[in-house]
């Protein structure tokens, strides 16, 4: 780096870029030419894509490039600015990819890819500084509480399919993995109870309530239960959004089932719960619309990163985890299925905070399946 002025330059920008709040938000936003043109000293190979009006590039990509040229010493080809992908070698398209692609969002499900396998990555939900001792204590109230409500639903007669919901609240309430999950099933438990409120002895039914509102309150702590409930009620759905994310999370279901070679069967089972919430989609909640598009928005991301790692280690004749047929059989099958995911995410991209990158990644992974070919 030349001068002070140009480490100072550069720190800034990682720090930026870092911030995952900024980096969702930076990716959405795009360069323009300004209607009275750009007017200050720039690089010709800078000034080309500004003064384009033809190509457009988000604020994260820009300061990601502008780093790079920092570390380097000199700008970025041209070429790293082209409209066609396919203009880019694999090397150049396979980092664009991973610069484009975000981290995985606050949703119900991650995924990590292990040995070439989609699998369900745990998350370990953590409470709001300060009050670590208190959730605590709530959870252990609330799991006792749940094991006498159960008790009583079974000496009731109650309606099998409400006993089983409860069940699967109780489950994750003693072990919690993930708490938009447990967020999600505590909502459907308080809309189910209350259809059946009229077969169920009054006690029994404000027990259900109480317990309903209980773990409301409890996951309340949780920062990210929080910020998804915001999103949610930030989210614009229509009646087709929810039909069409239902629809895609089916041939997810279906691909994930029939493919043990790509994904691992919790993968299908996890989704499953996600279907459970979705049985009549005119009561479909914005929070689970929104979890639905954001666990598979977060499969998308995941498996692009392990296609744009997988790309970049080939240029650079290091890869070993394809050294098979029918390891490349695997790999091109699960970029298929994140490929057709993402271009069924495309109309919702304008419609979600963050979402804008999916439309920039699906060229360039279509191009790299050619090339697997």
């Amino acid at each position: 780096m030349a001068n002070e002025a140009t480490e100072a330059l550069h720190r800034d920008i990682s720090r930026l870029l870092e911030n995952r709040d900024f980096y969702e938000i930076s990716n959405d936003v795009r360069i323009v030419r300004s209607p009275r043109g750009f007017r200050a000293p720039v690089s010709t190979r800078f000034s080309r894509f500004i003064n384009d009006t033809g190509r457009r590039i988000s604020v994260a990509e820009m300061l990601s490039i502008t780093r790079e040229a920092i570390e380097g010493g000199v700008l970025p080809d041209d070429d790293l600015f082209s409209n066609d992908p396919s203009a880019r070698n694999g090397l150049e398209a396979a980092q664009r990819l991973k610069r484009i692609v975000p981290s995985q969002k606050i949703a119900p499900v991650q995924f990590d890819i292990l040995d070439g396998i989609l699998t369900v990555s745990p998350q370990v939900p953590a409470p709001k500084d300060g009050v670590e001792s208190i959730a605590l204590a709530a959870q252990e109230d609330l799991v006792k509480r749940g094991d006498r409500l159960i008790e009583e639903l079974r000496n009731s007669n109650c309606d099998r399919r409400l006993l089983d919901q409860f069940e699967e609240l109780q489950a994750q309430l003693v072990s919690p993995q993930n708490i938009i999950q447990l967020g999600l099933t505590n909502i459907g438990c308080g809309l189910l109870a209350k259809s059946y409120e009229a077969e169920l002895p009054s006690a029994v039914s404000a027990l259900l309530q109480a317990h309903t509102v209980g773990v409301s309150m409890f996951v309340g702590q949780f920062p990210d239960w929080v910020k998804f409930s915001e999103n949610a009620a930030a989210a614009q759905f229509e009646k087709s959004d929810v039909s069409a994310l239902v629809g895609t999370l089916s041939e997810v279901i279906k691909a994930t089932e029939s493919r043990p070679l790509i994904a691992d069967q919790d993968v299908p089972k996890t989704l499953r719960y996600l279907q459970g919430l979705t049985r009549n989609p005119r009561d479909v909640s914005a929070k689970t619309g929104l979890a639905i598009a954001r666990t598979l928005e977060n499969l998308v991301i995941s498996v692009f990163r392990f296609g744009a790692e997988i790309a970049e280690q080939t240029e650079r004749k290091t890869a070993d985890s394809l050294s098979t047929a029918a390891a490349k059989i695997a790999t091109a099958a699960l970029l298929g299925l994140a490929l057709s995911t993402a271009v069924s995410l495309t109309p919702l991209a304008d419609k979600f905070e963050g979402m804008g990158w999916i439309k920039d990644a699906i060229q360039i992974v279509r191009n790299q399946l050619d090339s697997m070919k």
